[in-house]
């Protein structure tokens, strides 16, 4: 029971900083779904605002609640807290108080990167990166995805010492420092990227490939490759600036037992004409249908679609007594009536019989040799386009964009982890840039830095 108006409104901003945190989590996994749309949480963000605006109305009062909470080791809530500081313009307080925090917890490392990305003002840039350097140079690990955003990244840096100072700390991820070494390409960084691929983890393979391809150091990538096993390789990151022979030896290389996703995702990065019978022939293959019919998807923009039921998964937790013996021996809870419990979706096809009867009908408006994306012949307008369409999922939509900076130059920001507010900014501001351009290719061919391949 609430005994006075300051508890009262003690209990408001508790509630507001809840509130906001559940959020928080909730975005990072509706984010994962493929199956949801990318917008399609749009109304949380929003929410999330809301109770952001509750705490800076709170003031002093609201603030002390959200770092007494934080300092609890919610990261929602330690998202919210840094939210406020950016929101409040307390810089100061943001760099002193953040030693505070378990810096060498990943999400915790999460949480204060997405909070400086989504509401750090751009004029912390200079001041901020020179304090964090003075203070700890591993901290800077935290700030380098804002300085990307903004365009900050300091011309001055030192960053091979950055680099040494950064590796000693076994707990560290270093992607975020592979994505700066783009800004310093007047610098040797040749050793340092393909030190990573040779001996770096999954993500930061990816990140060193990344950077080479923007580079425009394929060769480099490639004998680099050679060196790395074939079930290692980071083969989607460089499909992205890979010629049309390194997917028809991909093809070549691949039996029908030894098809993955990532090598299916590969295909449909190419959106080679060719490749759409190949890909209507592995709808054979449960293990790899759903990707395959989603490749398909990617090339075509058809969407072929089946209404499937989902059955309700169930948790043993979840269930009354009387239910957990029958649970046990593998009969899930049933409607009075005897059908399962569960929903009616809409799933892109996985009938070869389908799919072989729409190629059939359509294989004449596709030209060999030509690369598609959603049924176009890829330019950087189609690939823009790829950003705001609704049924693509955000790692098509993250391997997308690699494509724009990497076969096109484009130079804009964007990322999917931005508010999705600020993507749409983002996407328009690509979308000048590639009607700008557009006459300078030929759609559907294989580009890199810009120059046919």
């Amino acid at each position: 029971m609430v005994t006075s108006y300051r508890q009262f409104i003690n209990e408001i901003y508790e509630e507001h900083v809840e509130e906001a945190s559940f959020l928080y989590e909730q975005r990072l996994a509706l984010m994962l779904d493929a199956d949801l749309s990318w917008f399609s949480f749009f109304s949380e963000e929003q929410t999330l605002d809301a109770h952001l605006d509750g705490l800076i109305i709170g003031a002093e009062r609201a603030l002390s609640i959200s770092q007494q909470i934080a300092l609890e080791g919610d990261v929602g809530a330690i998202y919210t807290l840094l939210s406020l500081w950016c929101l409040r313009n307390n810089r100061n307080k943001f760099l002193s108080e953040l030693d505070n925090f378990d810096l060498e917890d990943v999400e915790v490392q999460q949480a204060i990167q997405l909070a400086l990305l989504h509401r750090m003002p751009v004029d912390w840039c200079g001041e901020l990166l020179q304090k964090v350097l003075d203070q700890q140079p591993v901290l800077l690990l935290l700030f380098i995805p804002v300085l990307i955003k903004h365009q900050q990244m300091p011309a001055n840096l030192a960053f091979k010492q950055l680099y040494n100072s950064i590796v000693t700390n076994e707990q560290a991820d270093v992607s975020p420092c592979i994505q700066g070494i783009y800004y310093y390409s007047d610098l040797d960084t040749d050793a340092l990227l393909t030190h990573f691929i040779l001996n770096g983890s999954k993500k930061e393979k990816s990140a060193a490939v990344l950077v080479l391809l923007r580079l425009g150091r394929k060769s480099v990538v490639e004998q680099t490759l050679a060196k790395v096993k074939q079930k290692n390789a980071p083969l989607l990151s460089f499909a992205l600036g890979a010629p049309a022979t390194f997917f028809s030896n991909l093809i070549e290389t691949n039996t029908a037992s030894n098809w993955n996703e990532n090598n299916i995702k590969c295909l449909a990065i190419s959106g080679l004409a060719d490749h759409i019978p190949e890909l209507i022939k592995l709808l054979k293959d449960e293990s790899v249908a759903n990707f395959a019919a989603k490749a398909l998807f990617m090339i075509t923009g058809t969407r072929l679609i089946d209404n499937v039921f989902q059955e309700e998964s169930w948790d043993k937790a979840d269930l009354f007594d009387e239910e957990i013996e029958e649970f046990e021996q593998g009969k899930m809870p049933q409607r009075t009536d005897g059908r399962a419990f569960g929903e009616t979706i809409e799933q892109i096809s996985l009938s070869l019989e389908t799919w072989l009867d729409w190629w059939k009908q359509n294989h004449t408006q596709y030209i060999s040799g030509t690369r598609y994306r959603l049924g176009v012949p890829i330019s950087p307008v189609a690939l823009v386009k790829t950003l705001s369409f609704e049924f693509v999922d955000n790692e098509i939509r993250e391997l997308t964009y690699q494509e724009l900076t990497i076969r096109y130059n484009a130079k804009h920001f964007f990322s999917t982890e931005e508010l999705i507010q600020a993507q749409q900014k983002s996407i328009l501001a690509l979308y000048q840039w590639a009607t700008t351009v557009e006459n300078n290719f030929t759609p559907g061919q294989f580009y890199l830095s810009g120059n046919i391949q």
